[in-house]
């Protein structure tokens, strides 16, 4: 179920959204409102994935999101991309897709951000020609608040963002995995160091 999240702050204190989220979607939101992620041990992580090819931008970003969430956080989080609403209406979701952590965004450059990093990614420039002619294609009048306006929307299961390419994410996956053991043994041996 696709739940839209007028605020980024919407979600209640006790993490459970709406009445109709699935109990699994509940208790991680639950989870990770309550329990403290390091976010410089998955910076760390993300810098060596990169390092490794891990790419979640250009149309990666969804398949990214989920593979952090699910190799790095544990399943904790929720998944929330913020598009152009003009575009969105058209079936064209223009935009960026990330994990939340309460009020905390990351995304494939392992920098936590706030919702307003996320929400630039929808926000178009009015004098953009290939937006101006995307616009007119779809018969979006692209003036006034348009390219500036976005909905955040909270993809609440798997099956909610088979509009995106989810194909990358085993790999994606993979390489996380990876990076995380590497980042790990340094660790050991960095601990170990006389």
């Amino acid at each position: 179920m696709i739940r839209f999240d007028p605020l980024p702050s919407s979600t209640p204190p006790d993490g459970r959204g709406s009445t109709d989220a699935p109990v699994a979607a509940q208790s991680d939101a639950r989870r990770a409102m309550t329990e403290p992620v390091d976010f410089a041990r998955i910076g760390a992580v993300l810098a060596q994935a990169r390092a490794r090819g891990f790419k979640g931008f250009s149309g990666d970003c969804a398949a990214a999101a989920l593979a952090i969430r699910d190799t790095l956080l544990e399943g904790r989080g929720e998944i929330v991309g913020v598009f152009n609403r003009a575009f969105h209406a058209k079936g064209r979701s223009l935009g960026h897709v990330a994990v939340r952590i309460g009020e905390t965004f990351l995304d494939a450059d392992g920098y936590p951000k706030p919702f307003e990093d996320i929400e630039s990614w929808g926000t178009l420039g009015e004098e953009d020609q290939d937006y101006a002619e995307m616009a007119a294609e779809l018969g979006v009048v692209w003036t006034g608040d348009a390219p500036w306006d976005t909905v955040t929307i909270v993809f609440e299961t798997e099956a909610d963002l088979a509009i995106f390419d989810l194909s990358p994410r085993g790999r994606l996956a993979a390489i996380l995995e990876a990076a995380a053991r590497e980042c790990a043994a340094e660790a050991v041996q960095t601990e170990a160091a006389p």
